[in-house]
């Protein structure tokens, strides 16, 4: 039986977390992407839009579906997750803690590595590091947020958009994280909250080439350097735990952050131990 491809309700579903998780600074869209088993679809529908085995046809029909749930994610959850993150930091932080944490295990199965060798290794600890570092680096304070459509603000939002997007593709770096670095976050989430379409439609504008350069970037590597690109990948999430892990000089561990920790941990690690594995023959040489 062909399996129904339109509407795809579960596909648009996993469209929303990764629409979430780009709101959240710290939280790696890409992350989200590995956890719920489309990381791979994405990137070579992106990459080989017209080249690959699924046909154009096909890679649109999974990329609009992809948006419709990724945008829904972002505009429906934008305010909850603010009220979340207001309210319930810790929790919210610990939350997406677990989840990162939880999908390493399918991850190091997606590496397809029968023996881990130095290179790995050093490759593992070389990202690891540069995530640790970048996540124990000061957050600049909230910047007023652009309102007025301008040549200017266009210019500025649409360069955010491609260099947020980029991040968001590579699994352990976080857009919404890069737009804090650039002083935009604010402009972005105000932009969604207050349905500014004019500001959005050039966002997302310039999010789509900077998917598109990266993922061609992302397809290469994978299909010349699987094993060692996923010891990258593997550094990159769990270093941008530090990210998201709190610095309060006074903080003090509770029941109810440990309880969301271990629910999402398990939530992500049972998704990943029942998703079955795809061999992609197309990739070449693996390391």
């Amino acid at each position: 039986m062909k399996k129904r491809e339109f509407p795809n309700l579960p596909l648009m579903v996993k469209g929303m977390a990764i629409g979430i998780a780009n709101a959240v600074p710290g939280v790696s869209g890409g992350t989200i992407a590995v956890v719920v088993g489309i990381y791979d679809r994405v990137i070579s529908a992106v990459s080989g839009f017209f080249s690959n085995e699924y046909g154009w046809k096909r890679n649109l029909l999974f990329l609009v579906q992809l948006a419709i749930g990724l945008l829904a994610g972002l505009i429906g959850f934008a305010n909850i997750l603010d009220w979340l993150i207001e309210f319930y930091p810790y929790e919210t932080q610990f939350g997406f803690i677990g989840l990162i944490l939880g999908s390493v295990p399918f991850l190091v199965k997606l590496a397809e590595v029968p023996k881990l060798k130095l290179r790995h290794w050093v490759v593992f600890l070389v990202f690891l590091g540069i995530m640790i570092f970048v996540g124990l680096q000061e957050r600049p304070p909230a910047s007023e947020p652009l309102r007025e459509f301008s040549f200017q603000s266009a210019l500025t939002v649409f360069g955010a958009g491609i260099i947020s997007s980029a991040t968001m593709v590579i699994p352990g770096i976080s857009g919404s994280f890069v737009l804090l670095l650039l002083q935009l976050y604010s402009t972005f989430i105000t932009a969604i909250t207050e349905l500014n379409l004019p500001l959005l439609g050039i966002f997302i504008l310039g999010s789509i080439l900077g998917i598109i350069l990266v993922s061609k970037a992302i397809h290469w590597v994978l299909s010349r350097y699987h094993s060692l690109a996923y010891a990258a990948i593997i550094g990159l999430v769990i270093g941008s735990v530090v990210m998201l892990f709190p610095r309060d000089v006074n903080y003090a561990f509770t029941l109810w952050q440990a309880l969301s920790f271990l629910l999402a941990f398990g939530v992500a690690f049972l998704l990943s131990g029942e998703r079955k594995m795809k061999h992609q023959t197309s990739t070449g040489g693996r390391e």
